[in-house]
Parts: structure tokens; C-alpha cells; sequence
């Protein structure tokens, strides 16, 4: 559950990296060794969830759910168009979908082993704050989806950005960025436990190449 599905000589679906840039790649080109480790942190004890979040920045809005269990991984992105990302664990198969047109790729699952587990990569659970204390300030506790969160803060040249981390699991279900470039990202749906990836996709709908 969760986790985009990409081989390494294969471009993502969407263009992630110039989002990344768009939320701040000073804290990218920084923390990245930081935020892997917490990405595997997290993907210790995230082993099966179901995560729907918005993004909505000057570009547009965009809709993401992920998920994942043993049997595989599922990605979907809602912006322009409709995007699958998904990675069949039993098959040793992965596929790159375009919801709309019905069409996608499919590839070995070898190239994107790596990618198991949580997306680093998504644009909203990119920021695993517990690894970033240094630049962080705890500004206080607030509930999101009735869940409890520690809210951090990071002054920069053009803004603020704050993050509101889920003690349990380390993940950001929400974050505000203010000032020349604003953003905002919320987690809508967060369900940890009991998740299958069975019947998120009908591949037979698909012409795959």
C-alpha cells in the first residue's frame, strides 16, 4: 500500500520531481539521506495502510491515494488525469496505467524492489520530520482525523512551512506552506490494518504493452 511504481530507466508517471522542487528542495538536497532513513523507519511499522491525501498548490490540485499490503502495492494520482501506479508482489510484475486512455506498461518487478513500502517520493509523505529536527521548532499537539500529531514549524527566507506529524507512524497528514509559493497538503482517509489491494485495479481493462 502505498509507494509509486517505477523502474530505474523508467520516467514516473507524472512529474513528481518538479513538485518535490516546488516544496522546497533546500530541505531535498539536504535531508535526503535523513529522510530515507525515516522512510524505512516508517516502513518498519507501516507494513499495511490504505492513505488518501490532496495537494494544492498554484499549479492545481491534485489526488492521491496509496496502498499497500503483501500482495502489493497501489498508487493512483488524480490531477489533469488519471494516473496507476501499481506492483503486483505474487506476479513479480509491475504496470504504469493511464486510467483515462486504458492503456500502461508492464515491467519486472526486480528494477523497482527498492520501492517497496511507503513512496519516499510522493509529495506528501516526502517529509518524515522526526529526521529533521535541526531544522524543525515544535509549536504544539493537535488531533488530524481524530489521531494525535506533534506540529513542527520551519522558518525560511520566502515563508513557513509547518507539518503535522502522526506521533505513531512518523508521517506528515498535514502541511501548509505560506508565503511566495504557498501549498497546502491533508491526508483524507488513513486506515492502517486489514487492507488488501484485490480489486483496486481490473488490468483486464487495460491494453498493456
Amino acid at each position: 500500500m502505498g509507494m509509486m511504481c517505477a523502474d530505474a530507466g523508467r520516467p514516473i508517471v507524472f512529474s513528481i520531481l518538479g513538485m518535490i522542487t516546488f516544496l522546497g528542495s533546500d530541505i531535498m538536497r539536504e535531508k535526503q539521506d535523513a529522510l530515507m532513513r525515516a522512510k524505512d523507519k516508517v516502513d518498519a511499522v507501516l507494513t499495511n495502510y490504505d492513505i488518501s491525501f490532496v495537494l494544492t498548490h498554484a499549479q492545481g490540485e491534485y489526488f492521491f491515494r496509496q496502498a499497500t499490503c503483501a500482495e502489493g502495492t497501489y498508487f493512483e494520482l488524480k490531477g489533469e488525469r488519471r494516473e496507476i501506479n501499481y506492483v503486483d508482489f505474487v506476479n513479480n510484475v509491475g504496470y504504469e496505467l493511464d486510467a483515462d486512455e486504458k492503456t500502461g506498461e508492464s515491467f519486472p518487478l526486480d528494477p523497482i524492489e527498492a520501492f517497496k513500502g511507503l513512496a519516499f517520493h510522493t509529495a506528501g509523505h516526502l517529509l518524515f520530520m522526526h529526521a529533521a529536527e535541526d531544522d524543525m521548532v515544535r509549536i504544539g499537539s493537535e488531533k488530524v482525523l481524530g489521531r494525535d500529531t506533534t506540529v513542527y514549524e520551519r522558518t525560511f527566507t520566502n515563508g513557513k512551512m509547518r507539518f503535522w506529524v502522526d506521533n505513531k507512524y512518523g508521517l506528515a497528514l498535514k502541511y501548509e506552506m505560506t508565503g511566495s509559493t504557498p501549498a497546502k497538503m491533508y491526508v483524507t482517509n488513513f486506515t492502517v490494518g486489514g487492507v488488501s489491494v484485490d480489486g483496486m485495479v481490473n488490468l483486464d481493462e487495460y491494453d498493456i504493452g
